[in-house]
């Protein structure tokens, strides 16, 4: 398989743990990563959690000396992450328990709750992911800045909207298209003149960039 293979699963990873979508030099470098791994993610989950980042994005949940000392906050971070909810007690317990007797890292719980997603928590990492995946081409496309904690805080932010409803969707592209410059102009087609699509409602569209011969 190629390195653009892995794409989606990457920024899966990235919402996962960091709550924001991949910068355009981190995706290339980690779908490469994984692709030599034969598409395990284990490699870059686990380097996810002695970064910086980790330290940063979780330092409520750590001590002075970087270890956790505030498990069941950090397992609900994970969970507001990927779902925008807080984990069942059961299940809030049962990774507590793991990493309290180092049987499981916080990266392999990520992972573990990554890859277990299911229904309507699957459908809300899924459109996370999606969003993330406009949002990077996005920032390659248009050479966009996106760095340090203003930036991060934006995309946190923006998938924090993001839940199992498409137009979620739309709207956080629009959120990206008008932090990075990218997309078009936004029309509302009336009814005035006639049905648009079916629906006695007005239509919402998003032109293209580019002149269309119509």
């Amino acid at each position: 398989m190629a390195a653009s293979d892995y794409v989606t699963d990457v920024q899966g990873l990235y919402v996962a743990y960091y709550g924001r979508w991949a910068d355009v030099s981190g995706i290339d470098y980690w779908t490469r990563v994984v692709d030599a791994d034969g598409g395990d993610l284990s490699s870059m989950v686990n380097q996810f959690g002695n970064s910086s980042e980790y330290e940063n994005t979780y330092a409520e949940y750590l001590d002075d000396q970087g270890e956790i000392d505030d498990p069941s906050g950090i397992v609900t971070q994970l969970f507001q992450n990927m779902f925008d909810r807080a984990p069942d007690a059961e299940g809030l317990q049962f990774y507590v328990d793991a990493l309290n007797s180092g049987e499981s890292s916080l990266a392999e719980i990520a992972l573990d709750i990554f890859n277990g997603a299911q229904n309507n928590d699957k459908a809300i990492l899924d459109n996370k992911v999606t969003v993330a995946e406009y949002a990077t081409e996005e920032l390659e496309a248009t050479g966009a800045s996106y760095a340090g904690a203003d930036d991060i805080a934006v995309a946190q932010s923006t998938l924090n909207d993001v839940t199992a409803d498409g137009r979620s969707v739309v709207d956080a592209e629009n959120t990206v298209d008008s932090t990075y410059g990218g997309g078009g102009e936004t029309f509302t087609l009336t009814t005035s003149g006639g049905v648009v699509d079916g629906t006695d409602g007005d239509d919402t569209f998003i032109a293209p960039s580019e002149t269309l011969d119509v």
